[in-house]
């Protein structure tokens, strides 16, 4: 068996869709058994979406300016 891979890697893996089915079940049971565990997925796939959002508003936005005003009023929420 492969050693087990850190929180914080098997988090951004799953995140950018780049986990393998064991990486996936070994963060489900992760999240299972630890409930530290699930309070970091949250908050840092909470974090991957606030910054998917800004990514995509980049594209919309008329300058950086503007576009670093909205993710600061998002952070601030």
């Amino acid at each position: 068996m492969n050693e087990p891979i850190s929180d914080d890697i098997l988090f951004a893996r799953v995140c950018d869709g780049l986990a393998t089915p064991e990486e996936t079940a070994q963060l489900h049971r992760r999240l299972c058994e630890d409930p530290r565990a699930l309070d970091a997925w949250l908050a840092y796939s909470a974090l991957h979406t606030e910054l998917a959002a800004g990514a995509a508003l980049a594209t919309e936005a008329e300058s950086p300016v503007e576009l670093a005003a909205h993710l600061r009023r998002a952070v601030s929420v």
